[in-house]
């Protein structure tokens, strides 16, 4: 991930900062930091499909989708 975004998630899904915490940090907007969030969790999302259609299942499977959208949900907001 690009080191906003990277830095983005850290602080927020691995620190546990708010997003107002973390934007604050970033010196950007709050709604600037949704947009590195939904662009993270796109990217990483997409990665880990791709690693466990390579690597475990095969094909991506129902609960391959399950776990990345637990993990990375679409909508920022509702996560927080």
């Amino acid at each position: 991930l690009p080191v906003m975004q990277q830095t983005a998630f850290v602080l927020l899904k691995m620190e546990g900062l708010t997003q107002k915490e973390a934007a604050t940090i970033l010196n950007i907007t709050e709604k600037a930091l949704e947009s590195l969030l939904q662009r993270a969790n796109k990217s990483l999302r997409k990665k880990l499909e791709k690693f466990y259609h390579m690597k475990v299942f095969g094909v991506v499977t129902k609960k391959c989708s399950r776990i990345t959208t637990q993990l990375f949900p679409l909508n920022i907001k509702n996560t927080f």
